[in-house]
Parts: C-alpha cells; sequence; structure tokens
C-alpha cells in the first residue's frame, strides 16, 4: 500500500476534477487494471484504477478507490504495477523492532561474543580480552535487520546437516532490556555443487537461500594481533 502510494506521488502530473460524467474516454468504465487492498489499516477495501492513456502516450489516467476526480500520471506507473506475487513478497529473512534490541549474542569460528547496549553504546561483555567497537555492533544489527532471500524453502526435504545448519558457520540471537529473546538465526554454507549459504530462525521451520554471505561481515573474526598486523 505505501510502496503504491509513494509510486503515485511520485508519478501524479496533475488531476482532473470534478469527476467526468463519461469515463468511458479515460478508460475506466472497464479499466486494464484493479487493484484491491484489504487487511490491517485498512478500514475498508482500497482499490486503484488504471485506465487508458491520452491521445499523445504522455499521461496515463487513474482513479483512487471512489475519489470524485481522475489522477494523471507519467505513463511509466503500469512499471510498477506489473509485479509478480514473489516481487511483492516480503523478503526479509528476520524481523524484528531494532529498536527494542538492547542485547546481542552471537557465536563465529568456535568464539562466543555477547554485548549490550548502555546509553546508546554497544559494550561487549565477552569474551573479556576481545575488543570490538561500538559501530561494528551496530553494523550487525542492521546487516541482520535488512537480510533478505533469494529463495525460500518453506518445507525443506533435507536434513539440517545438507544445508550446513546442523553446525552452523554462525548463530545469532537478539534479545530486549528484560534479557527476552526477540529473535534467533542460524547460518549455514553448502559447497555442493557451489558454495551455498542459508539461514534459518526460530520463527518458523522454513530455510532461506541468501544472496551472499553474511557472515564474512560478522565482527569477531580477527584477534587484535590480527588487526594490528
Amino acid at each position: 500500500h505505501r510502496l503504491i502510494r509513494r509510486q503515485r506521488q511520485m508519478c501524479i502530473r496533475d488531476r482532473l476534477e470534478p469527476l467526468p460524467k463519461d469515463l468511458k474516454v479515460f478508460g475506466l468504465t472497464r479499466p486494464q487494471t484493479e487493484i484491491t487492498l484489504e487487511g490491517k489499516g485498512f478500514k475498508s477495501p482500497w482499490t486503484l484504477y488504471v485506465g487508458s492513456e491520452n491521445p499523445t502516450k504522455t499521461l496515463l489516467y487513474l482513479r483512487v478507490d471512489h475519489d470524485p476526480y481522475l489522477i494523471m500520471v507519467r505513463p511509466y506507473f503500469k512499471n510498477y504495477l506489473n509485479k509478480s506475487a514473489d516481487d511483492l513478497r516480503d523478503k526479509h529473512v528476520i524481523r524484528f523492532d531494532k529498536e527494542k534490541v538492547f542485547k546481542v549474542a552471537w557465536q563465529i569460528g568456535g568464539k562466543f561474543f555477547e554485548a549490550e547496549k548502555k546509553e546508546g553504546e554497544w559494550h561487549l561483555i565477552k569474551p573479556t580480552e576481545e575488543d570490538i567497537a561500538s559501530e561494528d555492533i551496530e553494523s550487525l544489527i542492521w546487516q541482520l535487520k535488512g537480510l533478505t532471500f533469494r529463495k525460500i524453502i518453506e518445507k525443506p526435504e533435507h536434513l539440517l546437516s545438507y544445508y550446513g545448519l546442523a553446525k552452523p558457520l554462525a548463530s545469532v540471537q537478539l534479545m530486549n532490556e528484560k534479557g527476552i529473546f526477540i529473535g534467533e538465526i542460524d547460518f549455514g554454507k553448502k559447497e555442493k555443487p557451489s558454495p551455498t549459504y542459508f539461514a534459518r530462525t526460530t520463527q518458523g521451520e522454513a530455510i532461506y537461500e541468501l544472496n551472499y554471505n553474511i557472515v564474512k561481515g560478522f565482527p569477531g573474526q580477527k584477534s587484535k594481533k590480527q588487526d594490528k598486523e
């Protein structure tokens, strides 16, 4: 809904009011496309009607729901509507409110790390001999927040070991201020026929094939000595 409204605003050239009596001229008695949205946040179903272009092909006519006017937009607005169900799907792997994350624990390369947020800054608690900057831990949170999948395997046909998730490359747990888990995710890798990376959350049994190796950017994979070198 927000996407369509934002793209409509970007493309709007003018509007025609009051509403013409004969909508056939504008291709709106039998619209080319009708998009109806309903659900949470809608008091009632919301419909966008897409009509025809003007004779010079420079404008496209729209009517939003039962508004008493027509909107004229750039013709390329139609490109935003030619989306498949997969294009419109939310492809985020893990969903959480970043502002509620106050503790994070992650395991990578056989090492365990734990950090907490105080007064807007991240502080590493474990291990005490490590020194990881607050911005690096913040970056980890952002990477998880923006992580999207290339393919979803809703009902995996193989064991977790097939996806490299029986012994994960890395794991991350997100907690709120009271230490209650609000998100947990494991990362795996399948070597053959070519390296492929996967993720699995505690929010369901689905396994997500990723676009890239996100684990490579996790903090804590180098020691202080290696950093200095």
